[in-house]
C-alpha cells in the first residue's frame, strides 16, 4: 500500500550574497527543522541546482553579476526546476519591485529586515502547497492507471462473456430447428432464446455505455 501521507525531511536552498543573512536564515531552518543548503551568488545557485532538488528556494533579490530576478527567470524556464516555489528575499517594498518579483515567476516575497515567524510560516505555506499539488497529481495519475486497468479487464470480460452468449444462442437456434424438423418443438425453447437475446442485448449496451 502506498503511504500518501509519509513525512519527509523538508530542504531549502538559501541563495543571499551576504554572509551574514545565510548563517541567520539557515540557522532559523535548521532549528525549525529543516535541511539546507546555500548559495552565494546566482551562477553558484544554478549550478548547484543540476545536482540538488530543493523543496524551496530563498533568493535574494540584488547581488552582484546576476540578480534574483535572472535566477528566478532561468530556474522557470527549466522543465525540470519550474515547479520549485521561489521566495524573494528583499529589501524593495515599492509596487513595481514586487510585481517584477512575480512577474520573474517567484511565488512569494518577505522583506528585509525579515522576521523570523513570518519567514518560517512563508516557508512552511509554500512547501506544503507544493507537496499538497504533487500529491494530488500523484493520485489522479494513479486513479488514471487504475481506471485503464479496470477499463482493460472489463473490456476482455465483456468480449468474452459476449462470445459465450453468441455461442449458446447458435447451439440453441441448431436445437429448435432440429426441433422443428422432428416436430418436437416446445415452448420452453422459445422462452430460453428470448432469455439469451435478451442477456445479449443487455450486455451489447453495456458495452456501449463503456
Amino acid at each position: 500500500m502506498v503511504n500518501f501521507v509519509a513525512e519527509e525531511k523538508k530542504f531549502v536552498l538559501v541563495v543571499d550574497d551576504v554572509l551574514q543573512n545565510l548563517q541567520v536564515i539557515g540557522t532559523a531552518l535548521m532549528d525549525a527543522g529543516y535541511e539546507i543548503s546555500m548559495a552565494t551568488n546566482g551562477q553558484q545557485c544554478l549550478e548547484m541546482l543540476e545536482t540538488i532538488y530543493p523543496d524551496l528556494i530563498l533568493l535574494d533579490i540584488m547581488m552582484p553579476e546576476m540578480n534574483g530576478y535572472e535566477v528566478c527567470k532561468k530556474i522557470k524556464s527549466n522543465d525540470v526546476l519550474k515547479e520549485i516555489p521561489i521566495i524573494f528575499l528583499t529589501a524593495k517594498t515599492e509596487t513595481k519591485d514586487i510585481l517584477e518579483a512575480f512577474e520573474a515567476g517567484g511565488s512569494d516575497y518577505v522583506t528585509k529586515p525579515f522576521n523570523q515567524a513570518e519567514l518560517l510560516a512563508r516557508v512552511n505555506t509554500h512547501i506544503t502547497l507544493r507537496k499538497s499539488k504533487d500529491l494530488l497529481l500523484m493520485i489522479n495519475n494513479r486513479m488514471k492507471d487504475i481506471m485503464q486497468n479496470y477499463q482493460t479487464t472489463l473490456d476482455v470480460i465483456e468480449a468474452d462473456l459476449l462470445l459465450k452468449i453468441r455461442s449458446i444462442k447458435s447451439k440453441l437456434e441448431s436445437l429448435i430447428e432440429q426441433q422443428y424438423q422432428e416436430k418436437k418443438f416446445h415452448d420452453d425453447y422459445t422462452e430460453l432464446m428470448d432469455l439469451v437475446s435478451s442477456v445479449e442485448n443487455s450486455l451489447k449496451q453495456l458495452i456501449e455505455i463503456n
